[in-house]
């Protein structure tokens, strides 16, 4: 994904820089596309994880992000009179969830683990668009590729244990549910310590849009560079993955 997302970019610099280069040549072909600058306000469905680079089942039952809501507001602004480059730039707001159950059974009982992640994030993108109109502009094409930049407000990750013993209407045994900072390193009681994730990532995006009309649905991969855990002493490293489904109005 990441040689996808990386060939993307390189494609769409280039032809960027050759739009530039030769803009009397393209005219013709770009002349009755729209160059005005857009906004957006978008709302987003993003499925996600965390590439571990060791023990990954392990990890994800610890950490297990898996999908995430956003709203967020970006706006295009031209680069080149006359040609549909542009650069977009914005800001959303995202919140990150997950849940694993671990059920281990022993005799006639089971024990229960599960775990449950809440993250709080803004997110700013800066991407390089281009803006390709049809049918009077009515219909809109826009591929993107750029970078992203993620600040983790906040976070915690809810641990239950318990058990339940014999079958059917068996009795419940004990139970009990803590809660830990996901951000926090230091050695309180409530916090992750070591295993604490990283506030800031910056990652690598890639995608296309489209409009029709004012309504927009896009599509696209963010790959972050950084790591969201980098705790190689205790086999903790892994990077966060985010694919981007958006829906909004352009106007």
């Amino acid at each position: 994904m990441k040689r996808v997302i990386l060939l993307s970019i390189t494609l769409l610099l280039f032809v960027s820089g050759a739009m530039a280069q030769e803009q009397t040549s393209s005219n013709t072909f770009f002349k009755d596309m729209s160059t005005r600058d857009y906004n957006r306000i978008h709302l987003g469905f993003s499925p996600m994880n965390i590439r571990w680079q060791d023990n990954a089942d392990a990890n994800f039952k610890l950490c297990p992000l898996s999908k995430s809501v956003s709203v967020g507001y970006l706006h295009g602004s031209n680069l080149v009179e006359s040609l549909p480059l542009y650069i977009e730039y914005g800001a959303s707001f995202q919140y990150s969830f997950g849940m694993s159950n671990d059920e281990k059974k022993y005799g006639s009982g089971t024990n229960y683990n599960v775990n449950t992640v809440k993250m709080y994030s803004f997110n700013v993108p800066v991407n390089i668009s281009l803006r390709l109109g049809f049918k009077n502009n009515k219909i809109g094409i826009f591929p993107y590729a750029g970078l992203n930049m993620r600040y983790n407000v906040a976070g915690n990750i809810e641990k239950f244990k318990g058990a339940v013993i014999g079958n059917g209407f068996g009795a419940m045994g004990g139970s009990h549910t803590t809660t830990y900072k996901l951000f926090d390193s230091s050695d309180d009681k409530y916090a992750m310590g070591e295993k604490a994730l990283n506030r800031f990532q910056l990652g690598i995006n890639a995608g296309v849009g489209f409009t029709f009309g004012k309504f927009y649905v896009g599509a696209g991969y963010t790959a972050d560079v950084t790591k969201i855990a980098n705790n190689a002493r205790r086999e903790y490293v892994g990077s966060l993955g985010v694919v981007n489904i958006s829906v909004g109005l352009s106007f």
